[in-house]
């Protein structure tokens, strides 16, 4: 900021000298304030900002309609807000992110059909939780003369397996327990060959965790594997 310098009148000198020096000063004022008018100056009138304070508009290059644009903001709080801002605020309204795509979703029950919309990630994170891996399966396959279970997702479970060589009947340990309810079963005789006689296999439920195979034969084929399914849940 340029500083206003001026030029004291000799003591002693003479009227003339003191005249030139005087005038020499106020020409150095007018060309200090510059076009300023007495209506400009008295805006000043009444200023509580401290020096410091009306220092901080030293080197601002915005015109005077850009200052204007200021008048009438009540609080000194509201233009606090950006303080500490380095770059342009247009540039930092246009680096928003733009909210997600919205994707049109069908909700129908019963009675109504609902339209809604979500946005993508929203509507993964639903899925997600609802359907996890294997869309909520689990599952231990066996292979052939193995056991194995499936739990549904909605809380049904089966469970198989076959027994060996059988004549009478076993009692068999389901791979897992029930959590609930061991509900029913069945069993088939499983004979690669051709059966004689009469034939037929049994499923009795014992518990949450064991089944009863009873293989009953009478004629050649008197023994022989039996497989078996349970359901519960």
């Amino acid at each position: 900021m340029t500083t206003f310098t001026y030029t004291k009148p000799t003591v002693g000198g003479s009227e003339d000298t003191w005249g030139d020096t005087l005038n020499a000063n106020w020409d150095a004022v007018a060309a200090f304030i510059g076009p300023l008018d007495s209506t400009e100056l008295a805006v000043l009138d009444g200023i509580t900002a401290s020096t410091a304070e009306l220092n901080l508009l030293h080197n601002v290059t915005a015109s005077t309609a850009e200052l204007n644009l200021l008048d009438g903001v009540p609080l000194t709080t509201d233009l606090s807000y950006v303080d500490g801002v380095t770059s342009a605020i247009q540039d930092q309204i246009d680096n928003i992110p733009a909210p997600p795509e919205l994707t049109q979703v069908q909700v129908e029950d019963d009675t109504s059909t609902v339209f809604g919309q979500v946005s993508g990630q929203r509507l993964a994170q639903a899925v997600a939780i609802n359907a996890p891996a294997d869309q909520g399966f689990t599952e231990s396959f066996g292979g052939t003369g193995s056991e194995g279970y499936t739990v549904f997702p909605n809380g049904l479970i089966m469970q198989w397996g076959r027994t060996g060589t059988l004549s009478g009947d076993t009692t068999i340990t389901l791979p897992i327990a029930f959590p609930n309810a061991h509900i029913t079963g069945v069993a088939s005789p499983s004979q690669s060959g051709a059966l004689t006689g009469n034939v037929s296999a049994y499923y009795v439920v014992l518990s949450l965790t064991q089944c009863r195979i009873t293989h009953d034969a009478s004629g050649n084929s008197d023994s022989s594997p039996v497989g078996w399914i349970a359901i519960g849940y």
